[in-house]
């Protein structure tokens, strides 16, 4: 995914978190305005940045009735915690086409002088109709490089669309953002995890394997060290590799796998085969213990009430 949002990953690649801030004066948000009448065209700055992520023209997609039915209803589904910052803080929802970019979809900050922040959402089009198992092969497959071992890696998460998903990730990040380190935020699932609540991990989970992924600033790594990698992540509390990537990468990734299982009943096994398509490993991070503890904490997060 492309994101432009948080501090914490700074750096401007495709594959990372980074923040973009625009320092404009630009009207707040009016709270009376549904969600779904927040549709609109993505900003210059958005344009830019499908641009500089390899897209070879970036235009506006404009929802055809069945998709804006879709987008009500996925909408409808986030979490009240969700609805109640969106109202206050979401700017503008976009859709564009951009095809060949390497990124699906991008946070971006509004800085309003003397006001509340403001966030623009926006998604490639084509997370519309694909499917969520689809677009997790396509997006893990960027991490490793073929080799003579004939390794594959296989994500199975049912033939549910993947926006649903998306749209709890990239809401999760303007919320962690809006509530920060507050009583009321995700901050609580750092402890233990990472030092410095951005990009550092405690040593318990700083695992050679995982340091090397191209996510946490390293290379693709060859399919043979795959069954090492997912033996690794089975150890920590993260639901996914990306989650692994920075602190707000993990709130993000664990709030919508949260919502994924808990209320749209979803799975999500990992398994890596050989050429002989003998399974060399699976890993259900749904399951684990460690992973599910931090479902506790989220819930009680997820219910209560802001202002």
């Amino acid at each position: 995914m492309l994101q432009i949002m948080p501090s914490h990953a700074a750096e401007n690649r495709p594959d990372r978190s980074i923040e973009m801030v625009k320092r404009t004066p630009v009207p707040p948000v009016d709270k009376s305005v549904p969600l779904i009448s927040r549709v609109g065209p993505p900003s210059d700055a958005t344009t830019q940045a499908f641009l500089d992520a390899g897209a070879t023209s970036v235009r506006e997609h404009r929802l055809s009735s069945e998709e804006e039915r879709a987008l009500a209803r996925a909408l409808a589904g986030l979490p009240s915690l969700h609805k109640s910052v969106l109202i206050k803080h979401l700017r503008r929802l976009s859709f564009v086409n951009a095809p060949s970019s390497l990124g699906s979809a991008l946070t971006s900050r509004v800085e309003v002088d003397g006001g509340e922040s403001q966030f623009d959402i926006t998604f490639s089009s084509g997370l519309l109709s694909e499917r969520l198992t689809e677009f997790l092969n396509r997006k893990e497959k960027n991490i490793f490089r073929a080799d003579e071992s004939g390794n594959q890696v296989y994500i199975h998460a049912g033939r549910s669309s993947v926006f649903t998903y998306i749209l709890l990730h990239e809401t999760t990040h303007v919320v962690d953002l809006v509530l920060g380190s507050s009583s009321q935020g995700f901050h609580a699932l750092h402890e233990g995890v990472w030092k410095d609540g951005a990009t550092s991990l405690e040593a318990l989970y700083d695992i050679k394997p995982l340091q090397r992924i191209l996510w946490r600033g390293g290379r693709r790594l060859p399919l043979a060290e795959a069954p090492a990698v997912y033996e690794a992540l089975g150890m920590t509390p993260f639901v996914s590799l990306y989650a692994a990537t920075a602190a707000g990468e993990d709130v993000a990734e664990t709030v919508a796998w949260y919502e994924l299982a808990t209320h749209y009943d979803l799975d999500l096994r990992i398994e890596v085969r050989d050429k002989h398509d003998t399974l060399l490993i699976a890993l259900e991070p749904l399951k684990s213990p460690l992973v599910r503890a931090r479902f506790t904490a989220i819930k009680q997060l997820l219910e209560r009430k802001i202002r």
